[in-house]
Order: C-alpha cells, then structure tokens, then sequence
C-alpha cells in the first residue's frame, strides 16, 4: 500500500480524486478543484465544472465510498503545485483538533461551492426539524445553509 506518495501537478497533469482510502494534502502552490462525470473506461462524460480553490496545508478528500468506479469525481488541476497522498488509516495519527479544523474547512468549501452552483428553479425549501412529503421527480433544497436529512 502507498504511503505519503508525492504528486507533482502541473500543466496538462492533474488528478482525479477516486481513491476512497486516501486523502490529499497540498504541500506546495494551489490547487483548483472540479467535478465531472467519469465514466468507467476514465473518460469524461461531462464538462468540468470548478468547485473552489484550495491552497498550501489544506486537505482534498474523494467523494469514493468504495474501490472506484464511474460517477461525479473531483479533479484537482493545477500549473505547478505538490500534493501528499495519505493513507486514511494516518488519520489517528495527526492531532485531533487540527485534523477536525481541516476537514471542516474540506466540507464547507465543498458545500458551499455545490450549494451556489446547483440551485435548482424549483424546489420544496427544506427547514430545520421540519418534517415534508415529496411526490415522485420533486425536489428538496435547504433555504439557506447545510441541513442533513434523513431519507
């Protein structure tokens, strides 16, 4: 198994994010990140839409659950930046409270980005604790903010 393997991204070398037990510290430079549909083969299925911009000490994450596969994946494109791939299982070993402060900052970029970029037209506005009935093709979107959802 890999561990801590160094990443050089530059022009035409990016990465996709599909390992889902592994995540990515930027050791040096930015890093832009997209998402787009890869379809089994590794060709893309769909027009890379950029998500946000992360820099030196943050961490990237895969939205993989499972070994990979096609679907949405994240891509992170840069003209000259280095990225540390980590085993997952080295997440004990890092401080707990500096750990939680990064991917905190991971899933806020990451929300924040979809949540401005993918409203739909129409949608039935999702409110804390509140209870609602969807009909088939009908859609759900928080107001405003993160709300989590039991389906």
């Amino acid at each position: 198994m890999f561990e801590k393997e160094k990443i050089q991204l530059g022009i035409n070398k990016s990465i996709v994010l599909e390992d889902f037990d592994r995540f990515w510290m930027i050791t040096s430079g930015v890093v832009d990140i997209y998402y787009a549909n890869i379809g089994e083969d590794g060709a893309h299925k769909s027009t890379l839409k950029h998500l946000y911009r992360a820099k030196q000490g943050e961490l990237l994450f895969s939205l993989q659950t499972e070994p990979k596969g096609p679907g949405i994946k994240l891509i992170a494109t840069s003209a000259k930046a280095t990225l540390m791939g980590i085993n997952k299982n080295k997440l004990v070993d890092i401080n707990h409270t500096f750990l939680k402060q990064l991917i905190d900052k991971w899933v806020l970029k990451t929300i924040n980005a979809l949540h401005q970029t993918n409203i739909p037209r129409i949608y039935k506005a999702l409110n804390g604790n509140q209870t609602i009935s969807l009909k088939e093709n009908e859609i759900a979107y928080p107001y405003k903010g993160l709300v989590w959802c039991l389906i």
